[in-house]
């Protein structure tokens, strides 16, 4: 009941930046406060970026400025996030999408809600190695979706989030 509460609450926050244009690209447990009321808070807006150009080439206001359409998103190409939350196109040299990456982040927060550990966390002794292995499991999306901890409905919702290709994630919408 209470990743429940504070998935929805994530999941209403993320909404409401990504209807005005803005990825936060370092969603993870650690950016999640919990208010006085018991509200969940997001904070550590660093690395958050406007998703749709507001300026034009001439520097002028952009008057095409949608924030809700996918197509026109600024491809960001530099490295943001935290190693066991980054979604995997932010590991490519290609540019990716902030409002995916966010989505893909959200789907780790859950499973960490739930399960107690990262879904890609390596247990390798050595550092090099563990981070090594961390991108390389991010990379294939290979994570635990039977882990005793998740409902089939939870581990449904987690799977659709965890999608490598960006193009067939979960949307907010989907959420």
């Amino acid at each position: 009941k209470t990743a429940r509460k504070y998935f929805q609450e994530l999941t209403s926050a993320v909404a409401y930046l990504h209807a005005h244009g803005i990825a936060h690209r370092d969603l993870k447990a650690e950016n999640m406060l919990v208010g006085e009321e018991g509200e969940l808070k997001i904070c550590d807006l660093g690395l958050a970026r406007y998703t749709v150009a507001r300026l034009n080439a001439a520097g002028t206001p952009n008057k095409n400025f949608k924030p809700e359409t996918d197509e026109e998103q600024v491809v960001f190409l530099s490295l943001a996030g935290s190693p066991d939350y980054v979604a995997p196109e932010v590991l490519s040299p290609h540019g990716y999408k902030g409002t995916h990456c966010d989505l893909w982040s959200m789907g780790v927060i859950l499973y960490f809600m739930l399960c107690g550990y990262l879904p890609f966390y390596s247990m390798a002794k050595e550092e090099r190695l563990k981070q090594k292995e961390t991108r390389e499991r991010i990379l294939s999306g290979d994570f635990n979706s039977k882990s005793r901890y998740l409902t089939p409905l939870a581990a449904d919702l987690i799977t659709k989030l965890l999608i490598v290709d960006p193009t067939k994630r979960g949307t907010i919408t989907d959420i």
